[in-house]
C-alpha cells in the first residue's frame, strides 16, 4: 500500500488552498468570505481540483454561485474537513507500520529514516548492470543494493522530494516508495518505486 499518493496530496492542497481552520463550522464560513474577497495565486487551478475531488460543488460554481454561497459553503467545509481528517490517518497509518516492522528492516533503512530528504532536486537516476540504483540529490546520494523491482513511470529527474515510506516486500527486503513533485507543471505530480535489499547514503551537505 502506498500513503502518500498523488490523490491524498491533492487533497492536501485543497485544504491549503484555504488557510482557514476547520475546528469550528459557524466561524469558518465568515472566515471563508473574507478569504474570497482577496484572489490568489493559481485560483483556477485550485478550482479544477476542487471540482475533481468535490464533485458536489462544481455545478453550483459553474452556475455562477461562489464559495461563500449559502447553500455551497457548508457542502465545501464538510469535505474538507473529511480531507483534513483523512491525511492525519495516513500519516498516522504510515508511522503505525513503519513503528511495527522497524526492526524487520535492515539498519541502513533505519539509518535512512533519520534524514530530512523533503524538497530536496533529484539531479540524477542511474541503474547500472549489477542491480544497483544511485539517486542522486542536492545535499545526498541514496544508493540502494541488490534491486529486484524497480517502477518509475515518469521520469523524476529536475523534480522535488516530497514524501517517502517504505513496506516489507515478498521479493525483496523492503519496498521504498516515493511522491515527487514533477518540475513539469504546478501540482504535477509523479510516484516512483524500488524493492530492494540494502542502501546507503552519502551526505554531500555539511
Amino acid at each position: 500500500m502506498m500513503y502518500f499518493t498523488r490523490d491524498i496530496y491533492e487533497k492536501m492542497q485543497i485544504r491549503g488552498r484555504f488557510p482557514l481552520k476547520i475546528d469550528n463550522k459557524e466561524k469558518w464560513i465568515p472566515q471563508l468570505e473574507e478569504f474570497c474577497k482577496v484572489s490568489h495565486a493559481n485560483d483556477k487551478l485550485y478550482n479544477e481540483l476542487i471540482f475533481q475531488h468535490i464533485p458536489e460543488v462544481k455545478n453550483d460554481i459553474l452556475q455562477g454561485k461562489k464559495f461563500t454561497d449559502t447553500y455551497v459553503s457548508p457542502k465545501l467545509y464538510e469535505r474538507i474537513k473529511e480531507m483534513a481528517n483523512e491525511w492525519e490517518n495516513v500519516c498516522s497509518m504510515c508511522k503505525a507500520e513503519y513503528d511495527d516492522i522497524k526492526y524487520k528492516l535492515p539498519s541502513s533503512m533505519q539509518l535512512l529514516r533519520s534524514y530530512a530528504f523533503h524538497d530536496n532536486e533529484v539531479l540524477s537516476v542511474k541503474k547500472d548492470s549489477n542491480d544497483v540504483l544511485i539517486i542522486e540529490l542536492e545535499y545526498y546520494s541514496l544508493i540502494f543494493k541488490n534491486v529486484s523491482q524497480l517502477e518509475a513511470i515518469d521520469d523524476i529527474v529536475g523534480d522535488i522530494w516530497l514524501y517517502e515510506e517504505v513496506h516489507l516486500s515478498d521479493i525483496g527486503r523492503f519496498e521504498f516508495q516515493l511522491l515527487l513533485y514533477a518540475s513539469k507543471g504546478f501540482l504535477t505530480l509523479h510516484e516512483f518505486s524500488v524493492i530492494a535489499d540494502d542502501v546507503f547514503i552519502e551526505v554531500k551537505r555539511y
